[in-house]
């Protein structure tokens, strides 16, 4: 009797690994029929199938790859949208507060300045944007580079200056010695995690400061900065800090 036989006329084809003299396995498929009722003549087939199953194996490897890419389109974009209104608010706060007020010429330099600066970062993004093979890639190379610290943070920390003035809330930047003049790191990455952390502490912060500290770390190994974002808003409660490092979630007001 063969093997996946269901009734007295067919067996239908039905799967099989076949063993090589060598020890090799090769997929078939394996499928007979009887030729009388007597069950005396049977024809009977064995396909080959091993370029069919490499077939398959290619096209699920490039579903899961599509499925991939689309997931990290979909967070990149996600996340883009909400970096963007950071700079374009920047852009837009002083530009009003050249237009509406009588500024001097220190003053204007300062806000141009900042302008400038809101402008560079937004084309970044943008960029970023545009790079399609990077988004499908699922992430970003770090550019390193050389960059002047004090610089760079208060680059980043002009930007938000205007936003917490529109709440009147005080955004305070301290630095603990000792600190390396220039360090190495990705810029814009750099700006865009210190622009969501200050933003998101001026969102949830309706009274009192926004405060950034910036200092060594106290590990012994390689010399790692750290950034410490802290304000005087609602927090985040002890069982939704395991959320905050989850894509594309967000922890509900205590």
């Amino acid at each position: 009797m063969i093997e996946g036989r269901t009734d007295d006329a067919v067996v239908p084809p039905f799967e099989k690994q076949y063993v090589r003299p060598d020890g090799t396995r090769v997929p078939v498929i394996v499928g007979a029929s009887f030729l009388d009722a007597r069950h005396t003549q049977m024809v009977a087939f064995v396909l080959d199938i091993t370029q069919r199953k490499r077939d398959e194996e290619e096209l699920r490897r490039a579903k899961a790859a599509a499925e991939t890419a689309n997931q990290a389109k979909s967070q990149f974009l996600a996340n883009m949208s909400h970096e963007i209104r950071t700079p374009m608010t920047a852009m837009l706060g002083f530009t009003d507060l050249l237009v509406q007020t009588d500024c001097s010429a220190e003053e204007q330099r300062e806000y141009l300045g900042i302008v400038q600066q809101s402008g560079r970062a937004l084309l970044q993004l943008i960029d970023d944007v545009l790079d399609l093979a990077k988004i499908e890639a699922g992430r970003i190379a770090p550019q390193m580079a050389e960059c002047a610290l004090v610089q760079a943070v208060e680059e980043i920390t002009s930007l938000m200056r205007v936003r917490a003035r529109q709440k009147n809330l005080s955004l305070d930047l301290h630095y603990h010695d000792p600190l390396p003049l220039v360090i190495r790191t990705d810029q814009a990455r750099l700006r865009q995690i210190l622009l969501n952390l200050v933003g998101n502490a001026i969102k949830f912060t309706e009274r009192g400061h926004v405060r950034i500290d910036v200092s060594l770390a106290a590990d012994s190994g390689p010399p790692t900065l750290r950034f410490a974002v802290s304000d005087t808003g609602i927090g985040i409660g002890p069982e939704q800090l395991d959320q905050v490092f989850r894509p594309s979630t967000k922890a509900t007001a205590p």
